[in-house]
């Protein structure tokens, strides 16, 4: 997955909204050597977004995996549920 999928990803989840997510991106790379030498490096950009408590670890996970829907009614996903019932 590349930068803008990732994003589009995120804006459509609507886990952060995009005013904060374009901010927190500038800080990224502005602040990530990682992100100057190499582009994008998603991984770093999900820690990052992870370590801001902007998103979950398991959030950050399924969105690099392409998924986007973490909302039941009103209810949002914090992580998977996994009390099998």
């Amino acid at each position: 997955m590349d930068l803008d999928a990732f994003l589009e990803h995120v804006v459509s989840s609507r886990l952060i909204a995009a005013e904060t997510l374009n901010a927190s991106v500038r800080e990224f790379m502005a602040g990530s050597r990682a992100a100057r030498s190499r582009g994008s490096d998603l991984a770093a950009l999900g820690d990052y977004l992870v370590s801001k408590s902007l998103v979950t670890r398991w959030q950050c996970d399924e969105l690099m995996a392409g998924r986007c829907d973490f909302y039941f009614f009103n209810f949002k996903f914090l992580e998977k549920d996994s009390s099998g019932g």
